[in-house]
């Protein structure tokens, strides 16, 4: 077996998993967003390695001119469908599901508290009141009309 043929799976098998890790993905996110992320990855990453083994296996050149055709324009068709897909949840208002705010408190300013009253629980009022105070300007983003 040519060394081509083994370097070949391996991309094929590596294209493989990335299309089973992104399908298991598809199931488990329930957000439109986070699906549409995975598509791109899988459409991305998972063809292009899947290509690229075919290739080798069979390297001439016009398989090779014809792979990298496809892939420039798969790259360029599956980022504009997730940009426009993502774009049209984004103007129909699609709620993200399960959504985690300032998970490590990284975006969290810090606000003295005043004397007697706990630190953390002045935080957590203040995240809590810039959330309520969004108005829907503030939601619509730079995408809306």
């Amino acid at each position: 077996m040519p060394i081509l043929h083994i370097i070949g799976a391996i991309f094929i098998i590596f294209g493989t998993i990335n299309f089973a890790v992104c399908a298991s993905g598809m199931l488990y996110f329930r957000d439109v967003y986070a699906r549409i992320s995975v598509l791109g990855t899988t459409s991305g990453f998972g063809v292009t390695f899947v290509l690229f083994g075919v290739v080798l296996y069979d390297p001439t050149w016009r398989n090779f001119i014809l792979c990298v055709a496809a892939i420039v324009i798969l790259l360029g068709t599956s980022s504009m469908g997730t940009l426009l897909v993502a774009r049209s949840a984004l103007l129909r208002r699609t709620a993200v599901v399960g959504a985690v705010y300032n998970e490590a408190d990284i975006l969290q300013p810090e606000v003295p508290a005043p004397e007697g009253a706990d630190a953390e629980e002045v935080n957590k009022s203040i995240t809590l009141l810039e959330k309520l105070n969004r108005t829907e300007e503030d939601l619509q983003g730079p995408l809306s009309f």
